[in-house]
């Protein structure tokens, strides 16, 4: 949770004060995403065999120790880089066992708005949800109403607006 913010607001500032440059920013958030891609392919492997609680909460606490501790030792970029690659394969993991937790436990027919809207509630709403919303119904906005009244972007109510004309063939 603490790394959306490291990421996104202090990382830029820091790569520019400390290594002078946009492209070190880059190299960070690049190694961090390879060592996740190279985490969660390993953890599709061999996770069946690892406990999810066990393995969550190692992944939770583990992980933002590597990532925070490289950057207050403010070593050397390729030091920094192989740290943050560290840091990215421990945090691997964890998205594929939220999204079984979330799949697990959710009614059949609720998993699509209980996925969606728990993307929106994290800040998490994909840009095809608002830019396809009047495809979908919605004139464009993203906006749907969910079953209770509740408007989530992405989810698929059955109380919004049908689909324009441009998108079915009509037009």
């Amino acid at each position: 949770m603490l790394e959306k913010p490291l990421m996104s607001v202090v990382a830029p500032v820091y790569a520019s004060d400390i290594y002078g440059s946009a492209a070190s920013f880059g190299a960070m958030l690049g190694a961090f995403g390879a060592g996740a891609l190279v985490g969660t392919l390993a953890f599709s492997v061999v996770g069946h065999r690892l406990p999810r609680r066990l393995t969550f909460l190692t992944c939770m606490l583990l992980a933002p120790v590597v990532m925070f501790g490289s950057l207050a030792a403010t070593p050397p970029l390729p030091a920094l880089l192989a740290a943050l690659a560290v840091s990215g394969v421990v945090f691997g993991p964890m998205n594929a066992l939220f999204a079984t937790a979330i799949q697990e436990t959710a009614p059949t027919d609720l998993l699509g708005r209980d996925r969606h809207g728990l993307g929106a509630l994290n800040g998490r709403s994909s840009a095809g949800g608002h830019g396809g919303g009047s495809c979908r119904g919605g004139g464009g906005t993203g906006r749907h109403t969910h079953r209770d009244g509740w408007h989530l972007p992405g989810s698929r109510g059955r109380h919004g607006p049908q689909p324009s004309a441009a998108c079915d063939g009509r037009a």
